[in-house]
């Protein structure tokens, strides 16, 4: 459909206009979502993390509310539970994980799913 414009067609060819719409071939900001996932995700395990230690400590009846880290409103900025805050990093971490296998395999296309999983896994686990 694309192709058949004529003001498309005169400059690509049916091919280009097919491989710029395969979404295979195009990793466009995946990594910069997947890498900016990734920190989220270490941000708000962190934070659970510590809003964990904190409750450890306070005695029994005196729960403080959860409050978020950032003024701009992170998921854990409307008083959700610690069980919330666990399952909304845990889907940012496989939203994260999903979006930059796909970045990877788009970008190395004859990478084995072993390698690829490696390679997930090695960028996931860097801090900062």
């Amino acid at each position: 459909m694309l192709a058949a414009d004529p003001h498309v067609s005169a400059r690509l060819t049916s091919a280009q206009v097919d491989a710029l719409l395969d979404p295979a071939l195009y990793a466009g900001l995946c990594r910069q979502f997947a890498e900016r996932g990734a920190v989220s995700a270490r941000e708000i395990a962190a934070s659970i993390a510590r809003e964990g230690s904190r409750e450890r400590r306070r005695p029994p009846g005196r729960r403080q509310p959860y409050r978020a880290s950032r003024s701009r409103g992170g998921p854990g900025s409307c008083g959700k539970s610690g069980m919330e805050r666990l399952r909304l990093a845990h889907e940012a971490w496989e939203l994260t994980r999903d979006r930059l296998t796909a970045f990877l395999i788009a970008r190395h296309p004859d990478c084995s799913p072993e390698r690829i999983r490696h390679e997930v896994a090695t960028r996931l686990s860097r801090s900062g």
